[in-house]
């Protein structure tokens, strides 16, 4: 791949130079250089019982993150992919010990063997899943855990974006707009270098309205409400300052859909199976849901799908069998569907595994830019000037900032489809657009016509400078891609 990560890994190699036979430095310099040959790092993060162990095991499509409040969610959680399942533990001081696997129906297959949290600098885990393959994800400890210590776990990792121990991207879950989450999410651009790439913090997080199907009553028309709230946080001026976008999710539905069992699905026939007012007085709460007698259904597998999908889950379910999603694989898929996980995961491919490339050279010149500047030596100084120049000259980097401007605060002074028009043509150049949909009908830009339009942008003395300056950024782009060699 040609362009920006290119140029970043001759910085990694230059640095390498400048600080051999310096321990420390080289050392750090070294882990930049292994990070870029990694997966983009995306951490899951929010306050306390936002559902984030949940919704990772949705995401990876089983159950291997600790969903309790036992000494597992305590600590920070990576997930790599690896050829077998294995667990280890990385010691504050930086040594290592393996965990013994188990099956364990409901519960993570690992424990902390006998060290308690304070003792742990992060559990690392391997297992064979395609999501692995492109994304390394991290499950953190919840905001205003009842230690103190285990917080600052969380918000010691996101507030070192770029370092060598950081983290590359955000999923943030949040119930509400609260002011706890709008600081977090500041925080983790809060060091970043330059206020280019300050302004480009939606590219990195997207915002997860989680545990969105116990909005209201629980009805089986709570994703519709909770997908309008979600556009209200989406517009809040403040949070399209920090998130990509707000999508709502049923993490418990999600995990649960993709985790369901024969018994489950036999004992959501069975639910079906009752006339409309019995199912509608079991599902008044949980307690009577699993402590009102019923013959057809006996108290455990009550208590165990619930366990499985929530109250909202086993209403929507047996209305779902009701419609025709009466087999095991249709039912999973459109509880699935339902639950806003397809939409998390598309998210996910279009916003950061397409941009993988330039998000992980976008933290290691954050990285290095640290080490230059906590170790000066000979060569350093002109090594910092070369860092600061990367910054700066980025077309790459430019883009990718432009685009997230450009879903921010549109361009003051062109009407909204020249935006969309202009977000399509950005989206369409971005590193990997194969992973992005296409939208209906949509065809590869006439480059020609757009470099033409956008030069007469530019050109238009009327226009606000910052319009001008961008619609130079998109012509830029269109020559580039018809210089191009063709093939």
């Amino acid at each position: 791949m040609t362009g920006t990560p290119d140029a970043v890994r001759a910085l990694v190699d230059r640095a390498a130079r400048v600080y051999d036979g310096a321990p420390g430095p080289a050392a750090q310099v070294r882990a930049v250089r292994d990070r870029l040959a990694e997966p983009i790092r995306v951490a899951v993060a929010g306050k306390v019982k936002a559902g984030k162990s949940t919704l990772l095991n949705a995401l990876l499509g089983e159950r291997i993150a600790a969903t309790d409040a036992g000494e597992c969610t305590m600590v920070t959680t990576w997930y790599r992919h690896g050829p077998a399942p294995s667990a280890s533990l990385v010691l504050a001081d930086g040594s290592r010990e393996g965990l013994a696997l188990r099956r364990a129906s409901g519960g993570p297959p690992f424990d902390l063997g006998g060290r308690q949290p304070g003792e742990v600098a992060w559990v690392e885990v391997t297992w064979p899943l395609p999501i692995l393959e492109q994304l390394t994800l991290i499950d953190t400890p919840g905001i205003g855990s009842l230690t103190r210590e285990a917080s600052q776990r969380t918000l010691d990792l996101v507030r070192t974006e770029g370092g060598t121990a950081g983290v590359d991207a955000l999923v943030y879950l949040m119930r509400h707009r609260h002011a706890a989450d709008l600081e977090l999410l500041h925080g983790f651009h809060a060091d970043t270098r330059t206020s280019a790439l300050k302004d480009d913090a939606a590219l990195n997080v997207i915002g997860v309205l989680s545990r969105a199907d116990e909005l209201g009553e629980q009805g089986i028309d709570a994703m519709l409400r909770a997908q309008e709230l979600a556009d209200t946080y989406a517009r809040d001026p403040e949070v399209r300052q920090l998130c990509r976008g707000v999508l709502p999710v049923a993490g418990l539905l999600a995990q649960g859909a993709q985790t369901m069992t024969h018994d489950d699905f036999i004992a959501v026939l069975r639910f079906a199976e009752l006339p409309k007012p019995r199912r509608d007085r079991l599902t008044l709460s949980a307690s009577r849901f699993v402590g009102e007698d019923e013959p057809s259904l006996d108290a455990a597998a009550r208590a165990a799908l619930l366990e499985r999908l929530g109250l909202f889950g086993v209403r929507l379910g047996a209305a779902l069998v009701r419609m025709g999603f009466d087999t095991p694989a249709a039912l999973a898929e459109e509880l699935t569907r339902r639950s806003g996980l397809p939409a998390l995961q598309e998210a996910l491919r279009a916003s950061y595994a397409s941009s993988a490339e330039l998000l992980k050279a976008r933290s290691a010149l954050q990285a290095l830019t640290r080490i230059v500047a906590a170790h000066p030596r000979a060569g350093s100084a002109e090594l910092e000037e070369a860092l600061d120049e990367a910054f700066g000259s980025a077309a790459d980097l430019r883009e990718l900032h432009l685009l997230a401007r450009l879903r921010r605060d549109g361009l003051p002074g062109l009407p909204d489809a020249d935006v969309e028009r202009a977000v399509r043509l950005l989206e369409w150049a971005a590193p990997g657009r194969a992973w992005t949909p296409r939208r209906r009908g949509e065809t590869d830009p006439d480059l020609g016509a757009e470099l033409g339009a956008w030069r007469g942008v530019a050109n238009d003395p009327l226009l606000p400078h910052g319009t001008r300056q961008a619609a130079e950024t998109l012509g830029r782009l269109c020559e580039r891609f018809m210089s191009a060699p063709s093939g």
